[in-house]
């Protein structure tokens, strides 16, 4: 991790209960707070993926730079999902207010018993590579060794995905 450097971390944030837009932007704002978002990318909307759900999910991705370490991002981004009265679970995937994940933090591998960076499936979810092409398609993978642009194009679970317009 760089110390006192800015961290170039992309983040994915999605909603599929209440004011799904509401949700992503406030959250939005509360990264501001410990960060600065250089880039977002456009909402779109998905079918859930792993589970069931009457709800379809608005995702987007954005660019973040911070001097946070990957472990106090991550206990800010749950203050941010409490914030907008997320749920933990431990019973896996289930309909949330809020849902920030840590994508990709500068190009490191690191994993303890919080977190895993870069985050686990993100080849196979297009709600996850579509809007990261938008921000970062040069971007290395840093487990695969692939650029985004490369693994987009074989993304495995191509579920619906459509461009979303409020």
């Amino acid at each position: 991790m760089k110390k006192g450097n800015s961290n170039r971390v992309f983040l994915g944030l999605g909603s599929d209960l209440g004011n799904r837009m509401e949700h992503l932007n406030k959250a939005c704002m509360e990264l501001e707070k410990f960060g600065a978002i250089k880039k977002r990318s456009s909402i779109y909307e998905s079918e859930a993926m792993g589970f069931i759900s009457g709800h379809s999910f608005l995702n987007m991705a954005v660019e973040y730079q911070t001097d946070l370490e990957p472990n106090a991002l991550l206990n800010n981004c749950k203050k941010i999902e409490k914030s907008q009265l997320r749920i933990e679970s431990k019973e896996g995937y289930k309909d949330r207010t809020l849902d920030i994940d840590i994508l990709f933090f500068n190009d490191e591998v690191f994993h303890d018993q919080s977190i895993t960076i870069p985050h686990i499936g993100i080849p196979e979810r297009s709600f996850v590579m579509t809007p990261l092409m938008e921000l970062a398609p040069n971007f290395l993978h840093p487990t695969e060794q692939k650029t985004i642009a490369e693994l987009y194009l074989n993304c495995a679970k191509l579920n619906y995905l459509s461009l979303y317009h409020p």
